[in-house]
């Protein structure tokens, strides 16, 4: 993986000068993505990876202690 930058500019074209870097840049970065490879894990990683119980990015529980797609069930002879 190639990675660019950083990329700095100021001035009141910046958002055009932007985009015409990420243009000039795109064949490389596309062909970088269509690049399937496994990731570089270390077996330490691979253990936390699997151990972990919280999403890294939002914080939320992975594991779900009660099942959202569960329903109970209704019995209508007795109603319970």
């Amino acid at each position: 993986m190639k990675l660019f930058g950083p990329f700095n500019n100021r001035g009141r074209d910046a958002v055009y000068v932007f985009l015409m870097w990420l243009q000039n840049h795109e064949r490389e970065i596309r062909e970088d993505m269509a690049n399937k490879r496994p990731p570089e894990m270390t077996p330490e990683d691979l253990k936390k990876h699997r151990g972990a119980t919280d999403c890294h990015i939002c914080k939320k529980r992975l594991v779900k202690e009660m099942f959202c797609d569960s329903m109970a069930v209704y019995d209508y002879g007795s109603g319970k």
